[in-house]
């Protein structure tokens, strides 16, 4: 379903959605945090809103891709992409509002994406994985990790010359909805049961 926020249940299988589309040419927040195999422990916003509490029995842990589903190309995202993030705990839904804050449309838009700090704990405590998309964190077709822990990404099937877009943090990345991805490969740190993921 392409362009509408939810989460794929790898065990039951069921896609469990939000049944908003965001292909609506606005910038969006969109978070999920989970716990696999936990009644209602997953939970996802939009725009630093409570969107859907759901049920997810198995959380799939193939590749750590952005753009595309583990279901390929049947499962693909059109749009751009600004300084996606995983955590390896569940963020408060305070948290949650604080980094919608950060890239706020019209009050919160900056130039470049904060330099985490992960001693200072905060909104860096538990990221294990946060690439800015930034111009300084591109080099040549790599996506470095701005959370320090080393997950370094890789751009398949995109054109630097066409995927760079003004982003709400800085650049993003735009994706064509076919073919377009962002891969970090099978890291132990992104094989996650419980987590955040944000952009």
């Amino acid at each position: 379903q392409a362009n509408i926020f939810g989460v794929y249940d790898n065990g039951t299988p069921v896609f469990r959605s939000t049944g908003v589309n965001l292909a609506d040419g606005q910038w969006h927040y969109v978070a999920a945090s989970f716990q696999s195999g936990i009644t209602n422990g997953t939970v996802l916003y939009i725009d630093g809103v409570l969107s859907l509490t759901t049920t997810i029995t198995n959380v799939s842990q193939g590749v750590a891709r952005i753009g595309q589903g583990q279901g390929g190309t049947s499962q693909t995202f059109a749009g751009a992409i600004d300084d996606p993030r995983i955590y390896n705990r569940i963020l408060s839904s305070d948290e949650i509002k604080q980094l919608y804050q950060m890239g706020e449309p019209g009050g919160g838009k900056i130039s470049t994406t904060p330099t985490p700090n992960p001693a200072s704990g905060g909104l860096n405590n538990g990221l294990v994985a946060e690439w800015t998309f930034d111009g300084k964190d591109m080099p040549s077709g790599l996506v470095s990790d701005a959370s320090g822990a080393g997950n370094t990404a890789s751009m398949r099937s995109m054109a630097s010359s066409t995927a760079y877009r003004q982003g709400i943090l800085g650049q993003a990345l735009m994706f064509d909805g076919v073919d377009d991805k962002v891969e970090a490969g099978t890291p132990a740190s992104l094989a996650l049961n419980t987590g955040t993921m944000s952009a």
